[in-house]
């Protein structure tokens, strides 16, 4: 799994813990502060962030590989019209 997956799977469980244990204390609810509240929300953003961050470099990571294979077929094109040219004079 890539480091970024693996940052979103523990952020999401961390905020699923966090909410498990606000939920119920001795069989009750608990209010949540205002800094758990922000601290939650920052997660929620930092995970946001991680995802799109993923996509953009997987997007960035496919066009990069489509140009490799582009550019390796015009070299293997200009290869062989090298060595057709070199056959050419040669003869």
């Amino acid at each position: 799994m890539r480091l970024s997956g693996s940052v979103l799977v523990n952020c999401s469980r961390l905020k699923s813990g966090v909410q498990r244990w606000d939920c119920v204390t001795l069989g009750r609810p608990v209010p949540k502060d205002e800094a758990q509240q922000q601290a939650e929300h920052e997660i929620s953003q930092k995970t946001q962030e991680v995802m799109c961050l993923q996509v953009k470099g997987d997007l960035e990571k496919k066009e990069l590989q489509d140009r490799v294979m582009e550019l390796s077929a015009l070299l293997a094109q200009s290869q062989k019209q090298n060595n057709k040219e070199k056959e050419k004079t040669a003869s």
